[in-house]
């Protein structure tokens, strides 16, 4: 098995860290999903797609209902976040109007 894996491709190597630590985060990401709709009694729908296309859909009601109602809620004013904006926040908090002062999402 070792010698197998000394002679694979460099991009088969990478490929298999990458695949395990995405299917453990995709598995976080779902859980957070629920709690915060349950503990928060909010609706919540994250969908989520992988390298390869393959979705993965967690909808704390109807899917089709809730994309209903974020097509027709989409043109008013509403939060907006994006990966840049993350990071230009270095791992704080991001409220409505940036980032906040004093509270951190790292430990």
């Amino acid at each position: 098995m070792v010698e197998a894996a000394a002679h694979a491709p460099p991009s088969l190597l990478s490929l298999v860290p990458l695949q395990a630590t995405f299917a453990k985060r995709k598995g976080a990401l779902l859980k957070k999903a629920f709690e915060l709709s349950v503990l928060c009694d909010c609706e919540v729908a994250l969908i989520v797609r992988s390298q390869n296309d393959t979705l993965t859909e967690y909808a704390s009601s109807d899917m089709d209902a809730v994309l209903r109602r974020y097509a027709a809620l989409a043109a008013l004013p509403h939060e907006k976040v994006d990966n840049a904006t993350v990071r230009s926040c270095r791992g704080r908090v991001i409220w409505a109007k940036g980032c906040s002062k004093g509270v951190s999402l790292q430990p």
